[in-house]
């Protein structure tokens, strides 16, 4: 059990295990003694915390986005300007999955599995890819971009909220039906749709790299 009278170890440690435990058995499939039990806390010190599984899911997204956002501004280097550094993120964020080893890429394909075909984490990660630390991350790029002229959008806000949304679920076929050709067809019509908004920052090294990755995800289930 972890030590008593240290709230804060105790709500970091729940939001550990749970945001765990919903990637690899599903939201709907974890329940709140399951986690209050992985975590070695009383129940009651799980309500404490978070008065529902709901809440518990809640925080775990925020928590997760507010961490990705961080690490990804590791990825940038001093003299790019906007768009070099929009491209830079895509890239390593891609070349993460490809360069996981089997056993890796499989817990990583489960994961990418859960968190888009639970309605309610799909549900949370649409609305927090509307406002949470990512997006204001890929705002400010895309207006970084507007002022040193590597950009030229019109609405920064809503060309980075679309983005996001349209690569992180439109494009994914386990959110909606289609093999690779498709999700092949939907890239190229966002790289044609954000180059007329200004924003040329889907390469066609991203394109083939994010099929590459999909190919993966298929594969890796199979072992997960």
């Amino acid at each position: 059990m972890l030590r008593k009278n240290n709230p804060e170890e105790t709500k970091r440690k729940l939001l550990e295990v749970a945001f765990g435990l919903f990637l690899k058995d599903g939201y709907e499939n974890v329940s709140l003694q399951a986690m209050h039990e992985a975590a070695g806390v009383s129940k009651g010190a799980l309500l404490y915390h978070f008065r529902s599984k709901e809440e518990l899911a809640e925080a775990c997204m925020v928590l997760q986005n507010k961490l990705a956002a961080e690490a990804y501004k590791d990825f940038f280097l001093p003299d790019m300007n906007g768009r070099e550094k929009l491209v830079h993120l895509f890239q390593k964020n891609i070349e993460s999955v490809l360069d996981l080893d089997d056993e890796n890429g499989a817990v990583r394909a489960n994961s990418m599995y859960r968190s888009v075909t639970s309605p309610q984490l799909l549900l949370l990660f649409m609305r927090h890819t509307e406002d949470g630390n990512i997006a204001t991350l890929f705002i400010d790029l895309i207006k970084e971009g507007n002022a040193d002229g590597s950009l030229n959008v019109k609405f920064p806000e809503e060309c980075g909220k679309l983005f996001l949304l349209l690569y992180n679920t439109w494009t994914k076929p386990f959110v909606f039906n289609g093999g690779l050709d498709l999700v092949e067809k939907k890239l190229k019509y966002m790289q044609y749709l954000f180059k007329l908004q200004g924003a040329d920052i889907i390469r066609d090294e991203l394109v083939q790299n994010t099929l590459l990755a999909m190919q993966m995800i298929y594969d890796r289930l199979e072992l997960s």
